[in-house]
């Protein structure tokens, strides 16, 4: 019976399996049907798969009920297993709680299932393929698990399943492929009886707690493996090696091999110029993060022709890029931030025409910013902050009008602001800060409609906030602080209806500040008025960020008023007491003097030097 993709509705009729007492496929799956799984159904003895799946079916499953189930609730009958044909059983993305020999397959990925894994899995000696997935078990796998030999996948990713794999991988496991252990708490080492597993083509042992070394020969008997994950461990290098990542040289061995992700463990040595020579040209991803790598790079790693994303991130890389990467044109990610590479940035990165991600930030880089990049149509993301690249941007490195983010902060960035930015009309994210652009601020930076984060602080920007800048409709994070700009803030700035974070201190600014859209606490109405004292009223207002202060406003009208806030600010600069309430911050300008008060709800407190007591609910 197959009534999938459909928009049946209503609940499962309890007397299906009643009549329907040679049924051997149900499939009900895609629709929208709700309430308890029917007892009945789990009586037909023919049945061999059912697919109940993304429906909304909840409720507890009848006790001597079978196996496929991607989205449930509750722990596991221990007495599941009476359907003596079943071979699938779906129910993933339901609301399902709770728990055969010929039963090849078993998949409860993806739901909410607490407590042990059963140990009467291992009893199905026929099963191929366990997916459990996603859930909330804990505790050990049950050893019985690793005996049976027809098993080929075991998933069991992100959960919180705990324990050595030690004794369980010294059983026999001829024909596993796959191996999915990643983001539990297993711990210990990596035995060498994994070596048994001369089928594995996935091993995923990442985020969990893994220490010791990685066998030196790991590859060798592992000779169909396509995908390694050992990331956000503990491992270490074998301390008989030379000060190579010795266990990478057995990967060579592995033909079909397309993955190493090996980020974030304890390895520290150097990268084996053989492996990477003799690694298989099929290998697309090399994932190497803080890891402890030391020395140069390697140039034989532009012999890996059909890699497509390599991170050596957060290691301790020296001397300089290789122009040799150049030829890696299949290469779309390449991160070698957080290092200490040197010398300038290849200008033959341009001829990767399939680079997506360039991320070289924070190193000790220099020379110029590669105009070029602007021509690689599907460039997205740069980051080259906190380097030391010198000079002026070049015209051509603003071309590409799909750039999604630019990162060019904590440079030495200068030549004028007349930057050609108007055709990068996909740009998100613009960081230019801690530079040295001078000049005023182009106009057409408000071409920019989807532009969300703006940083053009700590340069030597003059002249007037541009007016455009109302056209930046998306914008949320502006900062323009430390630069010479002078004039007034636009009243334009008021329908920037998304903007959360403004700064622009440290200018030459004049005049009002605008009134109305994200510079309105609501205009200091009287509902927020907290206290009132000789020089002026207190208000209550409430950042973005939901934290609440009290604004002390100075009444312009009061005889050396602002004298007083000139010397309220010198005073609690200085003193400290518990009844004097910390000052967080100041506005000011010609016409208006504020402080910007920690808000202490239900306490008389000290407000300033000038001991205005007052009092607020």
């Amino acid at each position: 019976m197959s009534l999938q993709m459909n928009n049946l509705t209503g609940q499962i009729p309890q007397s299906l399996g009643s009549f329907l007492t040679r049924l051997q496929i149900l499939d009900l799956s895609g629709n929208d049907l709700f309430g308890v799984v029917p007892f009945s159904i789990f009586n037909v003895s023919s049945l061999k798969l059912i697919d109940l799946g993304r429906n909304r079916i909840s409720g507890d499953l009848p006790r001597g009920f079978c196996t496929r189930l991607p989205n449930l609730q509750g722990g596991l009958p221990r007495d599941m297993w009476n359907l003596t044909k079943l071979q699938d059983l779906y129910i993933a993305r339901n609301n399902l709680t709770g728990n055969s020999s010929t039963l090849v397959m078993i998949d409860i990925g993806e739901n909410q299932i607490h407590g042990n894994i059963p140990q009467e899995l291992g009893h199905l000696s026929s099963l191929e393929e366990l997916y459990l997935g996603s859930n909330m078990l804990a505790g050990e796998i049950p050893i019985g698990i690793f005996n049976i030999s027809s098993l080929k996948v075991i998933a069991l990713t992100a959960n919180s399943l705990s324990g050595k794999l030690t004794s369980y991988l010294a059983n026999s496991l001829p024909n596993l492929e796959g191996l999915y252990l990643g983001i539990n708490q297993f711990s210990g080492t990596l035995p060498s009886s994994i070596s048994n597993a001369t089928k594995l083509n996935f091993l995923d042992l990442g985020r969990n707690m893994f220490s010791g070394n990685v066998p030196i020969d790991l590859g060798i008997t592992l000779q169909q493996i396509q995908s390694i994950n050992l990331q956000r461990n503990h491992f270490t290098n074998d301390p008989s090696s030379t000060g190579e990542l010795s266990f990478l040289n057995s990967l060579s061995y592995c033909k079909f091999l397309k993955t190493i992700m090996i980020g974030d463990n304890q390895f520290r040595g150097i990268l084996p110029k053989s492996s990477l020579t003799n690694l298989s040209l099929s290998l697309e991803s090399f994932i190497a993060y803080d890891c402890g790598i030391r020395g140069e790079i390697p140039v034989e790693i532009s012999n890996l022709t059909n890699l497509s994303w390599l991170t050596l991130g957060a290691n301790e890389l020296i001397g300089s890029i290789p122009q040799e990467l150049g030829k890696l044109n299949k290469m779309q990610t390449l991160r070698m931030y957080y290092s200490q590479l040197d010398g300038i940035i290849p200008e033959n990165l341009c001829n990767i025409k399939e680079l997506y991600f360039l991320d070289l930030r924070r190193n000790r880089l220099t020379g110029k910013v590669l105009g070029c990049l602007g021509n690689i149509s599907s460039l997205r993301n740069i980051y080259l902050d906190s380097n030391a690249l010198s000079s002026d941007i070049p015209l051509n490195f603003w071309s590409n009008k799909d750039i999604s983010i630019v990162s060019l902060s904590f440079n030495q960035l200068n030549g004028p602001s007349e930057l050609e930015i108007g055709n990068m009309r996909g740009l998100r994210e613009l960081y230019l800060s801690g530079n040295e652009l001078f000049g005023q601020i182009p106009s057409t930076v408000g071409q920019l409609q989807n532009l969300v984060n703006l940083s053009l602080d700590m340069n030597r920007l003059d002249g007037a906030i541009p007016k455009t800048f109302e056209y930046l409709v998306s914008l949320e994070y502006f900062d323009l602080s430390h630069n010479n700009l002078s004039g007034q803030i636009p009243m334009s700035l008021t329908k920037l209806k998304h903007l959360i974070y403004l700064n622009v201190s440290f200018n030459e600014l004049s005049g009002e500040i605008p009134d109305g859209g994200p510079f309105g606490t609501n205009n200091f109405e009287e509902s927020n008025l907290i206290g009132k004292g000789s020089l002026g009223m207190v208000y209550k207002g409430t950042f973005t960020n939901e934290t609440v202060v009290a604004v002390k406003v100075f009444n312009a009208q009061v005889q050396d008023a602002f004298k007083r806030f000139d010397l309220e600010c010198k005073v609690l600069h200085n003193i400290r007491h518990r009844n004097l309430v910390k000052v967080i911050s100041s506005c000011a300008n010609l016409d208006f003097k504020a402080l910007v008060l920690e808000y202490m709800p239900n306490r008389i407190l000290i407000i300033g030097f000038t001991l205005t007591i007052i009092s607020w609910i």
